[in-house]
Parts: structure tokens; sequence; C-alpha cells
């Protein structure tokens, strides 16, 4: 009987949900009979649902030991970051290019809303807030947004999903004020449409960014993952019941 592709659809999207924010954790084997008991799904659409995230690079597979979630370094992230950086000054380049005034009033309303978000929050101040996070997200799609090159675009999301895991896994500790530096720069950049030095800028602020990441991945002590912080705050509820 063949799977709905709606369901198939549906895992799909799941599963690269969870790999993307590290609720799988990277590196660990995906079992495709736990998958589908846990989905209520065939083994069919578990392993289209793989096959279609290798190719995304959020899974790897081996002939002999199956399916694992794509492990993450930061040698790879490095490398990432280098590759990315690439796609996103051609994307830079024809958003500059092709941007009108709408567009520079999208950018400069991303860069106010990510310079007042909060940095972290009240519960979590050693944690980069969601809210930031999020502002941040949307300064770059704005720098972006009139980027008019789809293939190009579609290359730069495949590297987004990637690099999101490391902004996921890894929780930087103690944020300060140094991370809101270079929006107000590269805003004047862009829209004086100096796209070497709107490049320069943004490879600075990835630069740092991806140090930061560097440092938590080789540091036990700041690296996370979601579904133990879940489990374990599920723990702590059930003795605070019991």
């Amino acid at each position: 009987m063949t799977q709905p592709r709606s369901i198939t659809q549906h895992l799909y999207q799941q599963l690269r949900a969870e790999l993307i924010s590290c609720k799988l954790r990277p590196g660990s084997r995906l079992r495709t009979s736990e998958l589908s008991k846990r989905f209520g799904t065939s083994l069919s659409a578990v392993r289209e649902a793989l096959s279609r995230l290798v190719s995304e690079q959020l899974v790897h597979a081996d002939p002999q030991r199956g399916f694992r979630a794509a492990p993450m370094s930061s040698e790879d992230l490095y490398e990432l970051t280098e590759t990315a950086m690439g796609i996103e000054a051609m994307c830079i380049r024809s958003a500059l290019a092709h941007g009108d005034h709408d567009w520079e009033t999208r950018l400069c309303d991303a860069r106010d809303a990510v310079l007042k978000a909060p940095l972290n929050t009240k519960k979590e101040p050693k944690r980069i807030s969601p809210s930031f996070a999020k502002a941040h997200h949307a300064f770059h799609e704005a720098l972006i947004s009139a980027c008019s090159n789809a293939r190009t675009l579609a290359l730069r999301q495949l590297h987004q999903d990637q690099s999101e895991r490391y902004r996921q896994l890894c929780i930087p500790y103690a944020p300060n004020d140094s991370l809101r530096s270079g929006y107000d720069e590269i805003t004047a950049a862009a829209i004086s449409r100096n796209a070497d030095l709107t490049i320069k800028l943004v490879a600075e602020q990835f630069s740092r960014n991806v140090d930061r990441f560097a440092e938590a991945l080789d540091s036990e002590q700041t690296v996370r993952f979601w579904i133990e912080e879940e489990t374990a705050k599920g723990n702590a509820n059930l003795a605070t019941v019991s």
C-alpha cells in the first residue's frame, strides 16, 4: 500500500525541523523502525523522508550502517561559513543592484528592530534571547531581499538551514553589547550601494559569530541539546510534584 504523499511530506518536515533544532542529536543513528513506530508511518515513508534529507546534507547515509543525523564540528562550521559567505556575497551584490526605496525601508526597519531587541531574557540571562536571534535573522533576510537570482537564493537557504543547526546547538554564554555591532554600518553601506564594504562588514559579523560558536562547540560546558534540556526540565518538574 502506497503511503499518502501528505503523510510522507509531514514526516519529512517534522524530521527536518528536529534535525535543524538539534532535537535529533548530531551524529546519532536514525533507526527507520523506531521512527516508523514513533510517527505511525510505513518504513518506506521513513526511508523516503530520510533520503530527501540526505540530499540536503542534514542526514548522512551509509550502506552498512543506515542513516545518521549529520555530525557537527568546528572544522565543518568554518568550512560551512566560508561557503555560506561566498553565496551571501553574491546575494548582497544582486540586492544592492536591484534594491528600491521599499527595500531600503525594510532594511532600516529590520536594523531598528534588531538594535531594540533584548539580548537575553530574565529567565535565562546567559542565553541569547529568541527575539534577538529572530531579529538578527530578519535583518539579514531584509538585506538580501532584493536579490533577483532565484538559484543563488536557493543555495543560500540550503546553507542557512545547516548554519541554523549550529546556532541552535551552541548556547552563547554571557551575551554582551558587542553582539549589536555592525548593523548600523552594514545598513549605511548597503543603502549607499557600496557592495564591497557591505560584504566586508557582513563577513566580519559572520566571523565573530562563527568564532563564538566554535568556542562553544569545543567546550562541553557550553554545548547543550534541546532534547536533553527538555528532559531535564521534565524530570525536575516531576520531582517537584512528587
